[in-house]
């Protein structure tokens, strides 16, 4: 009589487990990314002095000198740049990279400049926080590109009953914001190490998600700046095939432009995004911790 209890009340321990851990919420597992908050490379604080007044002809010039001084179009940590180079800028620029968070006040008999911080943002608490920001219209020698992205490859690799997310704060531009119809992605993947294969080429999207500047709250696409907002892709482990366990986990930021707009359509695009605080995560099935609680009542039921 009592071992028939003692089995029932075992029998109903595995059952609770089960419905436990398959209904509770699974905590995510961060994965690094090198640079995630873009603190790297270090802006300083702008020197205002070294704008030259004299050949500053309309507030449009003003805001593209002090643009000058608060961004870099280039990465620290294992980002990688790819698409067109503007050759037009002094020096040459990327389409995308980063720049500091901090208050631009600029008063003259002609010239009158605001630029507020933006609240949220990500830092490592030293100097100004920074962002990244890529164009929404990629432009480079005055003709109109279909992309731009950064990529990165993290420390994690795939794992078998393993869902992954991957995380990212965006917004508009304070001062160029993307039009309404401009389309960010964010997605997961790999890096295919085919020979021959360079850049953008060498990502291979796994899952992806589009963010439109309209999404990116009230007006967003005509005034800025927007506060950030995170948007998140996922990826089932349903969609990992068997040959990419073990393989390095990827992911991009890119700006894809469809080919099929018009070039005359192409200015309700135009301007760029914000971001920051890119997180990777992992996230165990819930079905394959059910399974782990299992075994581990099945084990102590033997030693009993």
């Amino acid at each position: 009589m009592f071992s028939m209890f003692k089995k029932a009340r075992t029998q109903q321990a595995l059952v609770a487990a089960v419905c436990l851990v398959a209904g509770a919420e699974v905590s995510a597992q961060s994965i690094a990314l090198q640079n995630a908050s873009f603190e790297d490379p270090d802006i300083p604080q702008a020197n205002l002095g070294l704008i030259d007044f004299t050949q500053i002809n309309s507030q449009l010039e003003l805001q593209f000198a002090i643009g000058r001084l608060i961004s870099r179009d280039f990465f620290g940590g294992s980002w990688v740049q790819t698409g067109p180079t503007s050759n037009f800028t002094n020096p040459p620029s990327q389409q995308t990279g980063v720049f500091s968070n901090q208050p631009i006040v600029i008063n003259t008999p002609d010239f009158n400049v605001q630029i507020d911080p933006i609240q949220g943002v990500d830092g490592d608490g030293i100097g100004f926080d920074q962002l990244g920001f890529i164009l929404a219209d990629p432009l480079a020698d005055g003709v109109l590109n279909d992309f731009v992205s950064i990529h990165q490859e993290s420390a994690g690799v795939f794992e078998a009953q393993k869902d992954y997310s991957f995380t990212l704060a965006v917004g508009l531009s304070s001062v160029f914001p993307a039009g309404d119809d401009a389309p960010l992605r964010i997605a997961i993947g790999y890096l295919d190490d085919t020979p021959g294969l360079e850049g953008s080429e060498m990502f291979q999207e796994l899952a992806g998600l589009d963010i439109i500047a309209s999404q990116l709250g009230p007006g967003a696409g005509t005034s800025g700046p927007s506060p950030l907002s995170d948007f998140t892709v996922e990826l089932d482990d349903l969609d990992i095939a068997p040959e990419l366990l073990g393989k390095g986990i990827a992911v991009e930021i890119r700006v894809d432009v469809p080919s099929d707009i018009p070039v005359q359509d192409r200015f309700n695009i135009g301007g760029s995004f914000n971001y920051d605080n890119a997180r990777l995560a992992v996230v165990p099935e819930p079905t394959s911790l059910a399974l782990l609680a299992v075994g581990g009542l099945l084990g102590l039921r033997r030693r009993r």
